[in-house]
Order: C-alpha cells, then sequence, then structure tokens
C-alpha cells in the first residue's frame, strides 16, 4: 500500500487513470504475459462511466474494452474483461482483471456470420433448451461481442418467449458460412431469475425488534417495512401469480424435511405464497419461523447493504470451475467460469432453507455454492440479475423449529463475509501437502482462519443486535448470548454497569504467553483443530473463534463509539466525533454522516474487502481505514481501545498515513493544518512552552503543515518537556515521531495541494510487513466448492500454484 503501479496526481480524472493505466501496460508486457511492442495506441479500452466509487481515500476506477472485429468494435465480455484499478492518494496501487491483447487473432474476426443467421440460432438452441418452439422466440438487443477463452467473436442476444417474459441471454459463435442450426454456443444464460424482479410489498407477523429480543419468549408484531423505513418486499410467483416470501437479495424456502443436496425438482420443496401477501400466521409454527427469518434477514442484508452497495465481490473466483474450451475441444482443463455483472452491479441472493434436514450438529448453517446455468429450481438458487455464466449464492441451512436471533444472525454475518473479500478467510486457509505443514497451530500465521471466520461472523452478530435490536451498550449479557459453550475470558461488556472490581477484561494473548497473568482471561486460540473436515489438524480449532471475548469487548465498545477504562472502575468516556465523509457536516451538505456504529463498521468491512487470514491482519487493516481517512487522533483513540486487549500494540503507529496539507484538518503526521493544531497526545493542546520555549505563540506552517516556532520566546536552557496530558501510548514527546524522517513523498508535506499517504516504520519494518503479507497471499489457494458447501467444512483443494499473469491481480 506504501508504493505505487503508477504514479497519478490528486484527485485524477477517469480519462487521466486510464492513460495512466494504458502506459503502464505497455511498459509491463513482460509482466503480464504478453508479447512485446503494445503500445498504448494499440489498447482499446474505455472508461465505464458512472462506475467510479470511492472509499475514503482511496477510490475504484473501472474500465471495459473493445476488440476490433469486421471494421467495428465488439464489446469484450466475460473472463475478467472488465479493468479495475485501485488509487490511493500518490497513485495506482492495484489493477484486476483480464488485459486483452488486440494483436491476439479472434475466429471470426473478419466476416462474421449475418444477424439474421445469429437470430435463427439464437432461437434454435432455446428452443432446444425449453422446448418451446423456435418460432416462438423473440431476439433482441443483439450485437457482436468477444469473448476471451475461446478467442472468438460472437452474437449476443437476449431471447424472449411470446415477445414479453424474457428467457435467456445466450452468446452463439459467429461463424460465417455455417447454417444456423450448427452456429456453436459459446453462452447460455437464463433469465427465469428475473422472476423475483417482480416486486411486491408483503406484510409478516414476525418478531417484535422493539421489545427484547435476546431472551424468551418471542414476542410479536405485524411488519411491512424495514426499519430504514423502506417497504418489506416479495415478489410474484410465477405459477400462482401470488405473492411470495422471495426478493432479489432474500428468498425464503420450505424444504419439507429435505437437504440443499437432494432438491432437484419443484417437488422437493415450496415457497411461501399468500394470495393478499399478507402472511399473518402467528407463532408457534414453521409458517411463523420462515417469516421471522425472512423479515431478519432482509433488515439484515439492508443494514449491510447500505455501507457495502456496490463493493459486493461476486465470489465467484473462490471457484476453479470451468467449462469447456470451444476454441480448442482437446483442452481438458476448459476456460474458468467469471462473473459477466458490471461494476458495482453485483449484489448477493441468500436463501433461507427453512424445513432443513437434521443437521447433526449446530441449529444452523451458512454455506455457498456455485450454481450452474442449467441447475433445476432456476428461480430459487439463481443469482439476481442476467449474467452470462454461473453465479454463486448463499445457503442458510435452518431445521425445524424456532432459532434463537444470534445464531440465525451469525450465519447471515457468514453470508455477508463471502461476498465481501471474496469470500471468508477459511476457504483460503492453507492445506498440509507432501509434509509441508507442522502439526500446530502457528499464532499470526493462515492457521488462524479457522477460527478467525467465526469471530467475524460473532462481529456482524454484535453489529446486528446493536442497530436491529437497538441493544444499549451497558447490555451486560450480550457477549455472553452470542457465545458457544464455555470459553475462556470475560463475558461481561466493559462498562462500570457490567464490571465489578473484581472482574477483568479478556485479553488475546495464548495462555502461555508471559503476559498473560491468568490463563483464564487469555483467548487467543491456540489449540489445534480436531475435526479432519474443517480442512487439517494442523489449523486452530475453529471453536475457539465463537469465545474470543477480548476483540468481541472491544468490538462491542466501537459499535457505540466509547472508550472505557480497562481497569476498575472501567469509566466510560464518547470517543471524539467524526464527521465522515468528510464535508457530510458542513451547511448545504446533501451527505449524511455515519452513525457511531458505521464509524466502527466502515473500517470492519474495508478489512473484509482485503481478505484477511490472521486476526493481525484484520486489525491491522480495521487500522489503517481508520488513520487514514479518520485521521491521526481517531487513530489513537481506537487504536488505544484495542491495546487496552493486548489486540495491537499501544505505541505502534499508523501502518498507512494519509494526509492533506492544507485543507484544515490534522492528518496523519501532520503536527497541525491551518487552525488545526492538535497534539501527539489526546487531550493535548501544543504550546510553545510545551515545545521548551519560554512562552509566545506557536503557529503552524502552512506549507509543511509542521509547528511554526517563529513567534515563540526562547528559552534560558534549550531543553525541552513534552505534556503528559490524556492517554499517551508510548508518546515521543511534542515532537514529530522520528519514524517517518526518511520518507519521501509525492504531494502533501511541501506540497500545499498535494495528499501524502506515508508508510510508517522508516527502519523498514512496513516493507518487511508488506512482504509478508505477499507471501501470506501467495500461500492462498482456490478451492473447489460443491453445492451447499457450508462453514463446518472444507472441501477439497484444486492446486493452482501458477496463474496465467495476464489475468489476476497485481499488486504494488
Amino acid at each position: 500500500m506504501g508504493t505505487t503501479l503508477f504514479e497519478l496526481q490528486s484527485a485524477s480524472s477517469s480519462d487521466e487513470v486510464l492513460a495512466g493505466l494504458e502506459a503502464w501496460i505497455s511498459g509491463h508486457e513482460g509482466d503480464l504475459g504478453l508479447p512485446d511492442g503494445l503500445s498504448p495506441e494499440l489498447l482499446s479500452i474505455e472508461v465505464l462511466e458512472e462506475s467510479r466509487a470511492r472509499h475514503g481515500k482511496l477510490e475504484l476506477f473501472r474500465f471495459y474494452q473493445y476488440y476490433q472485429a469486421n471494421g467495428g468494435r465488439a464489446l469484450v465480455v466475460g473472463d475478467g474483461s472488465t479493468i479495475t484499478v485501485e488509487v490511493g492518494p500518490l497513485g495506482a496501487v492495484s489493477v484486476k482483471g483480464t488485459i486483452l491483447d488486440p494483436r491476439q487473432p479472434f475466429e471470426h474476426e473478419h466476416d462474421p456470420a449475418g444477424e439474421e443467421v445469429a437470430r435463427q440460432a439464437i432461437a434454435h438452441h432455446v428452443a432446444d433448451r425449453t422446448g418451446a418452439p423456435a418460432s416462438t422466440v423473440k431476439v433482441e438487443d443483439l450485437g457482436l461481442v468477444a469473448v476471451p477463452g475461446p478467442n472468438a467473436i460472437g452474437w449476443q442476444g437476449v431471447a424472449y418467449l411470446g415477445g414479453q417474459v424474457p428467457v435467456a441471454t445466450v452468446i452463439v459463435a459467429a461463424a460465417p458460412r455455417t447454417p444456423a442450426a450448427e452456429l456453436p454456443l459459446l453462452a447460455f444464460e437464463r433469465n427465469s431469475a428475473n422472476g423475483v424482479s417482480n416486486t411486491v410489498g408483503v406484510q409478516v407477523v414476525t418478531e417484535d425488534l422493539g421489545s427484547d429480543i435476546t431472551t424468551a419468549p418471542i414476542s410479536e408484531a405485524v411488519v411491512s417495512s424495514l426499519l430504514d423505513s423502506s417497504s418489506l418486499l416479495g415478489s410474484i410467483e410465477d405459477l400462482s401469480g401470488w405473492p411470495q416470501l422471495a426478493s432479489e437479495t432474500v428468498v425464503a424456502l420450505d424444504l419439507q424435511g429435505n437437504s440443499l443436496e437432494e432438491v432437484q425438482d419443484e417437488i422437493d420443496f415450496s415457497r411461501y405464497i399468500d394470495a393478499s401477501g399478507d402472511f399473518d400466521v402467528s407463532q408457534p409454527g414453521a409458517a411463523f419461523d420462515a417469516q421471522r427469518h425472512y423479515h431478519i434477514s432482509q433488515e439484515a442484508y439492508a443494514l449491510v447493504d447500505h455501507l457495502a452497495a456496490g463493493s459486493w465481490d461476486s465470489a465467484i473466483s473462490l471457484f476453479d470451475d470451468f467449462v469447456p474450451d470451444p476454441a480448442d475441444p482437446s483442452n481438458e482443463i476448459g476456460v474458468p467460469k467469471t462473473s459477466d455483472y458490471g461494476p458495482g452491479q453485483f449484489r448477493p441472493r441468500i436463501i433461507d432453507a427453512n424445513g432443513h434436514a437434521p443437521l447433526g450438529g449446530p441449529t444452523g448453517q451458512a454455506g455457498f455454492g456455485l450454481v450452474e446455468s442449467m441447475t433445476p429450481v432456476l428461480e430459487a438458487y439463481q443469482s439476481p440479475g442476467p449474467g452470462l455464466q454461473s453465479e454463486v449464492v448463499s445457503f442458510i441451512r435452518l431445521p425445524p423449529g424456532p432459532m434463537g436471533t444470534h445464531v440465525l444472525m451469525h450465519e447471515l454475518g457468514h453470508a455477508f463475509d463471502v461476498f465481501l473479500g471474496p469470500g471468508f478467510p477459511r476457504t483460503h486457509a492453507p492445506k498440509c501437502q507432501a509434509g509441508l505443514c507442522d502439526s500446530t497451530c502457528d499464532e499470526d500465521t493462515p492457521d488462524e482462519a479457522l477460527p478467525l471466520t467465526e469471530t467475524i461472523a460473532q462481529m456482524f452478530t454484535l453489529w446486528q443486535f446493536q442497530r436491529i435490536g437497538g441493544i444499549p451498550f451497558e447490555d451486560c449479557g450480550i457477549i455472553d448470548l452470542v457465545m458457544t459453550g464455555a470459553g475462556q475470558g470475560s463475558t461481561l461488556v466493559q462498562h462500570e454497569a457490567c464490571m465489578g472490581d473484581a472482574d477483568q477484561i479478556s485479553l488475546f494473548l495464548r495462555d502461555d504467553d508471559p503476559a498473560c497473568l491468568d490463563p483464564f482471561y487469555c483467548d487467543k486460540p491456540s489449540n489445534n483443530e480436531t475435526d479432519p473436515s474443517q480442512g487439517g489438524t494442523h489449523l486452530c480449532d475453529a471453536t475457539a473463534g465463537y469465545n474470543v471475548t477480548s476483540l468481541l469487548q472491544a468490538w462491542w465498545s466501537l459499535l457505540h463509539w466509547q472508550y472505557c477504562e480497562p481497569t476498575f472502575p472501567f469509566s466510560c468516556e464518547t470517543l471524539p466525533a467524526i464527521a465522515w465523509p468528510l464535508g457530510c457536516d458542513a451547511p448545504g451538505s446533501s451527505s449524511t454522516c455515519a452513525t457511531d456504529d458505521e464509524l466502527a463498521v466502515l473500517p470492519f468491512l474495508y478489512a473484509l474487502r482485503t481478505d484477511p487470514l490472521t486476526y493481525e491482519q484484520l486489525i491491522d487493516e480495521m487500522v489503517t481505514f481508520v488513520a487514514c481517512n479518520y485521521g491521526t487522533e481517531a487513530y489513537t483513540w481506537f487504536n488505544q481501545v484495542l491495546c487496552d486487549h493486548h489486540l495491537r500494540s499501544c505505541g505502534e503507529p499508523p501502518p498507512m498515513i494519509c494526509q492533506s496539507c492544507g485543507n484544515g484538518i490534522r492528518e496523519g503526521v501532520e503536527q497541525c493544518d491551518g487552525l488545526d493544531m492538535g497534539g501527539v497526545s489526546l487531550g493535548e493542546i501544543p504550546t510553545c512552552e510545551g515545545e521548551g520555549f519560554e512562552g509566545g505563540v506557536l503557529m503552524c506552517d502552512p506549507m509543511t503543515c509542521t509547528y511554526d516556532f517563529g513567534q515563540c520566546i526562547a528559552a534560558a536552557s534549550s531543553s525541552s518537556s513534552s505534556s503528559d496530558g490524556g492517554l499517551d501510548p508510548e508518546s515521543s514527546g511534542g515532537t514529530s515521531t522520528s519514524w517517518n524522517e526518511t520518507e519521501t513523498s509525492v504531494g502533501g508535506v511541501g506540497d500545499p495541494g498535494g495528499c501524502d499517504c506515508r508508510t510508517s516504520g522508516g527502519d523498514g519494518g512496513w516493507s518487511a510487513w508488506l512482504l509478508g503479507m505477499m507471501l501470506l497471499m501467495s500461500r492462498r489457494r482456490r478451492m473447489q466448492q460443491s453445492l451447499g458447501t457450508d462453514h463446518g467444512s472444507v472441501p477439497t483443494e484444486v492446486p493452482t500454484t501458477c496463474e496465467d499473469p495476464a489475468r489476476g491481480d497485481w499488486r504494488s
């Protein structure tokens, strides 16, 4: 993160990023697996309009590609055809996608089949798969496309039956002088899932979220809208024409005692439908349970989607799933499936599988699977929207009977985790091969991936309780509620109303760590997994991840934007106010400022998008977001909450510092900015006296954002003193910290118009950390998943030690 692939000026336009991208591609053909001589003029890359997305001081730019064919341009589709560039304050830090070499020949590029032949061919393939007469198939939106993988030019069209119902999006090869019935099929995506887009408002009897949802019995309420005031939506079921509990985001099914793996036809499950759309069945019973699960799932989805919209990942990269290579039938490997959803368009679908067969263990399980384009029961399974290939959906297995709210929220947490990375950490957990792994649970390594997955789901659970259930900070038993079985550490909320003089907070230490004075309060996972189905007994125990109360105590405090003393009397205070996004509190601003819980959750979601495999990575990425976007003071407080629980070193500087000298806000390593004089320590008001002078007025240099001592009165002695005000985690005093003195920058310090993103650790500590991250990333292996793979098992690995360098993620 501290270096760039190519430099850019602050606030670069999409066209400027595109120019930098094209120059970078041209200068790195060998790194990308492309032949030399690829000049920017040969590339056909264009800006994908309305796709620019900002994540604080990080920004995503997306571009699409064309291929010159038959004197015109063919849109490149599939196989990573959209290029994504991640831009930091100094320039591009990563490039993702498939770089198409325009010099590479594509079949049928010079003399493609005509439009009428293509229409007939598409109608033929639709009739062959649906049984409908070809004469009833109407093809619209026909256009030439270039399909990497088979490296062929094809015709893409949307097929309708009777001219009204879209049936499929189809691509046929544009082979010239070929009868329509014989044009090869390149892609066929059925569109029956679009039925759930026929939205209609529904009403359900569900759990009253205004009541105490942490205890039994369940209080009922009739609900037709969500907490964000939007309508609770269902859709029109195709056969009956009645409203059903199914939307683009959540689908409720009754599996009638079957397992997901047994669902092969409509007779294996039923939908929840009602002629009026008023699902008014009270408890007890399966119908009430389904209404409650559907409602809570919709509330949780809306909560996360509010912050993650446009940032969801299709998770299809988790699957080493291949389709036959039409261009080379002898290729036994085939070509990989990829998502064809445009940037920011994908939204995951969650299947609430009610009435699932007994699971033989947990009361609920979350999983995900790759749904083939020809999978039966498409409307139930298929991801929303018309894509060209298969997509990933998440399943929550819900056996008969009432389920604790916290269990459902935990499984929903797994579902969200899948599509924010993509994939939760356990899918990347290293597997032992040829004796390369030892037999111990090694801390701060990917061995922690299994318990980390469960801890992440617990963090989602607490957030849902706080936001959806309105659980107050001082609800002393909320952490104990979400835990599974007996664990180590304190389960009380770190609050003066909950903890007495004999209580202690939990610490993220192993019980054999010298700093752990009482092993009961030390909860860092250290035992080995005993269940081989979890992926290997060399990994850390997955169950321990439910009970990392040190992180859960800190997380619950941060969700309420509180800092509480780590010892009796555990008094609490509100953290300094943060107006995020910047300028949201300005008069006339149209931006809504983040709530206290969102200020904590935004760093959490950002961290998940970096695919952390260890607790250290998760926490470091969270504080990276805080330091870069909220500033140094917020980082110091945030880090203090974590360091009290030994989750992070108290004196550790920010892993990334982003700053803009001259914007009036002290950020990063700036000592000051305009009238914002700040201070190295929390609560400190810097003065000339504090800097070792006799008196005077301390000013801020507008060019360097460092203290200007020009109006300070020199003291008789040259010695200096420092303030001890506030929380001072091993502060170096009132002068600027030494770890950035050897750094260089583009913009920022010394450039009032620039933005400087500096890395901490002038002694090379950041470089070592980054190298470690790269080594950990290199250990990831994609996993072959099957329909219904749950978070309680890890499927067989398909080793992929080498990948096509022209396809993937290039990161500085």
